[in-house]
This record gives C-alpha cells, structure tokens and sequence, in this order.
C-alpha cells in the first residue's frame, strides 16, 4: 500500500544539513522529464549541489519537448500524483489554477463508459488535475530550478557512465554538449538514470561487463491520435470530461475527452493493431464517429480544431527488474519510465514518477546521509521502488492482455482468475456507487488492488443483483446497447 502520508519534504531539515556535511557534494540526474525533477527535487535536499542533465534545450515556458513525442497527448494528475506534489511544492495547486488547470473530481466530473455502461456521477473527492503535459512540467521545472541547490545543464547528451578503477561504483557520466560539440565528464557521488522508456542503462552496464537486466514486455501494438479543440461559444455538454473504453474481444477503440487550460479541449483516440485511430484530420473524426457511442463525434462537430492531429504507436509496456541484477555498481539508480513503462492510455505516468520520487524520499530520509553512496542503498531502493511499481503494472496486465500481444503473450491463470473478477466488479460498479469509489482510488493509486477484495465488496458479488438497471444507460448518444 503507498503510505502518501509518510512522505516528508520540509525544505531544509536536519536530516537534509547532516547528510550535506557527511560529504554527499554531488547528485547527477539524467533526464529533466517529470521523473528527473522529482527526484531531483528530493535530492536537494540531501546533497550540496544537484545537476540535470536533457537533451532537449528547456524553454522558459510551457512548451513542447521533441524527446517526448507523447506529450501532445492527453494527460492527467492522478489524485496520487497530485498528494506527493502538493508535499513536495506546497504551492503547486495555486499555481495550476492560476494557469488554467482543471481540478475535477474523479467520478463527479468525468463521464466514464466501461464494459456494462456509464459509471455512477458523485462527488467522492478524489480529485487531481487535467491540463497539458507541457503546462504541468514546467510549473515544475520551474519550481525545482528556483532552488540554487539545482541547475541543469540542457542540450546535452549522456554518452556513458563513468566508474571507477574496479568497476565496483559509478562516479559520474560523460555529457556531449551538443551546442558546443564538446564532451566532457561530470564526477558525481551518485547518478540518478531518469532517461525514460529509451534509457540506454542496462546496455552501460552489459557494455561494462555487469549481468544483463531481466525484463518483462507486453506488446500489444496499440496506438492513439489526438486533437486540440476549442468548443464554440455557447455549446453545452453534461460533463467536464468524457471517457470511452473499449469492450474486449471485440471492440478494440476508445476515446478520452480532457479540457486543460485556454478553456480548450485534447480529444486522445485509441486502438489496438488495425483498430489504432489514423492521422489524418478526416480518418481521425471518422474514427470518433464509429466509436459505441456518438459523444465524441458531437464534441468534435461543435468544436473547433486548434492542431493537427498527433499520432503515437510506441506503447509497449515493459517492467526493467533491476531489483533481481546481483551484482549492482554502488552510486548509481534508476527510476521513472527507465524502470516501469505503462501504456500512456492509463494516465499513470506521472503518478508513477511521483510515487518513484516519494520512494527515493523515504530511502534517504531513512539511510540519514550514512550510505546513500553505497552498494546496500542502490540495491534497497530499487527493491523498493519495485514494490512501488507493482500495483500499476498488474492493472496493465489485467487489462492489455485481454487482447492479442506480439510477443505471444498469453495471460496466466492468476490473470485470467482477475479478469474475471474485474468484469464482476465492473459489472457491479455501474449501479453501487460505493463499489464504484474503491475502484476510482485503486485506479489513481491511492489504494491497493486488495481493496477491491474487502469482504463488502465481495458479498454484493456474491449476493447482489447481475442484472444492469436502467442507471447504467442515462447517458444519451449510445449507438448500440449495453449488454
């Protein structure tokens, strides 16, 4: 279970003093993505001087990064995400809302269409933010990079881990500045890999003779287009956000509806091999047309297009276990997408970044500056982070390997035991709204999966009506039943 209330994060605390004067000098962080400022935020806190190392040359502002191609894409806070930020910039939620973030609640404000029909609406107060990855990443960097302790160093490239003479620890990276075509080496006490779903790490340290890095992927081959809209003046609609998720076997397509900020909407399609929505402006609104149901070909008729369409096909999920490598270079970890990759299409990537940067809090906080350096803290905090990992990548599997893999995957009989449960629950949620709150806080990570086994909810399973009630199909615009 994630413990959102152990997390400490006062800005200069005696821990944060001590760990400084016992000589951790230097933290290098690879990466300036959401997971690389986290965790850069909280090392601050634990060395005396703390340095980003992006690719991308950082804008002043809310803008798009070439290296994160998804970032187009619809994006959401989730209320876990949200509970570690709020910890971490005490005011990160004035901020959103100066720059034009949406706060909805979870099931008050979202319209939700599962497998059995549309989700209760109530105000459960599970609540985060809707606004474009851009926006939220530099209110970020921003507020990470007002800190002397932090700087970066972007527009360039990481070539290489540096190690010492035996190979035993790491001691820095070897950066190519590409704007002044020049290499050089930057030392550090400890470097953090928060390179993301293309980090290079585990071929470093094949390449330096260290155990190749076990690796589970699930390779569906699906895809997701989106849109930028602004809705004409004076159209209504019933909900603030609008999601439709595909039907398994048969129907492979779904839809997400996000207003952000501007007042504007990001319309995200998506689907699995050839059901994977098109690119173009006229395949991308037929698509939202042949969805089950016509809200989203609605919402695009009485919209205007504010962008073209982007395209996404790299979604494969893939979990690095660099938990089980025996032999580890002390000095060196990693987190964020590096380590667990999830479909975008769950909008949990940023709250796993912000549960990695919780993680890494609590293992320095508990290691005191004593051995942060050390074979024993790499190896703790990746077997921790691990842990951390673990409730999001089983409702990836629950749900991906519903549907024909690449890779041949076939779901065990555990998964199949909890797909069948998850079909009951679904069915349940449509009509008993506090059935339906547990689900909405396991899917923003705030509870556990085990909280969908309590025994109350598992006597409504067993006693309960299997019948769907008229509640489920309120909403209008369905183009064919729910059965």
């Amino acid at each position: 279970m994630h413990r959102l209330d152990s997390f400490k994060s006062n800005d200069v605390n005696h821990k944060s003093l001590s760990s400084a004067s016992r000589g951790n000098r230097h933290a290098v962080v690879i990466g300036g993505g959401m997971a690389g400022l986290l965790a850069a935020r909280v090392l601050r806190d634990h060395f005396q001087q703390v340095t980003i190392v992006e690719r991308d040359q950082l804008s002043s502002g809310a803008e798009h990064r070439p290296a994160l191609p998804q970032d187009r894409h619809g994006h959401v806070l989730l209320a876990s995400g949200l509970a570690v930020l709020k910890r971490l910039f005490p005011t990160i939620q004035a901020d959103l809302a100066q720059a034009g973030a949406v706060e909805l609640d979870w099931a008050a404000d979202l319209s939700l269409m599962g497998h059995h029909g549309w989700y209760p609406e109530f105000t459960c107060g599970v609540t985060g933010y809707s606004c474009s990855r851009a926006l939220l990443e530099w209110l970020v960097r921003r507020a990470v990079l007002s800190d002397k302790r932090v700087s970066k160093r972007d527009g360039c490239d990481i070539r290489g881990l540096l190690f010492c003479s035996d190979r035993s620890c790491v001691s820095g990276v070897c950066v190519f500045d590409g704007r002044k075509s020049d290499e050089f080496e930057l030392p550090a006490e400890l470097v953090v890999d928060a390179g993301g779903r293309n980090s290079p790490l585990s071929q470093w340290l094949v390449n330096e003779g260290f155990p190749q890095v076990p690796e589970s992927t699930v390779n569906n081959a699906a895809g997701y287009a989106s849109r930028w809209y602004r809705p004409n003046p004076g159209s209504h609609h019933m909900w603030r956000a609008l999601k439709i998720m595909p039907q398994p076997p048969d129907d492979r397509r779904g839809a997400t509806v996000l207003p952000i900020e501007g007042g504007q909407w990001i319309i995200t399609l998506s689907g699995v091999e050839a059901d994977c929505p098109p690119t173009d402006a006229r395949g991308f609104t037929e698509f939202a047309r042949d969805l089950r149901t016509s809200l989203v070909g609605q919402l695009i008729d009485h919209g205007e297009p504010t962008s073209d369409v982007f395209g996404f096909r790299n979604a494969t999920c893939r979990l690095r276990r660099y938990e089980r490598v025996r032999r580890w270079p002390a000095g060196l970890i990693t987190l964020g997408d590096a380590v667990c990759t999830v479909s975008p299409l769950y909008g949990q990537g940023m709250s796993l970044a912000a549960i990695a940067g919780q993680t890494l809090a609590n293992c320095l906080d508990r290691a005191d500056g004593k051995d942060v350096t050390s074979h024993r803290f790499s190896a703790r905090f990746q077997k921790c982070l691990a842990a951390a990992n673990a409730d999001a990548w089983m409702m990836m599997l629950e749900h991906e390997l519903r549907w024909d893999t690449r890779d041949g995957r076939r779901p065990s009989w555990r998964i199949r035991l909890l797909q069948a449960y998850v079909d009951r629950l679904s069915q349940l949620s449509v009509d008993d709204s506090g059935v339906y709150r547990t689900v909405v806080e396991v899917m923003h990570l705030t509870r556990p999966p085990v909280a969908i086994g309590r025994p109350g909810i598992l006597w409504r399973m067993l006693f309960g009506s299997s019948q769907i009630t008229s509640t489920a199909l309120v909403k209008p615009g369905l183009k064919k039943p729910v059965h």
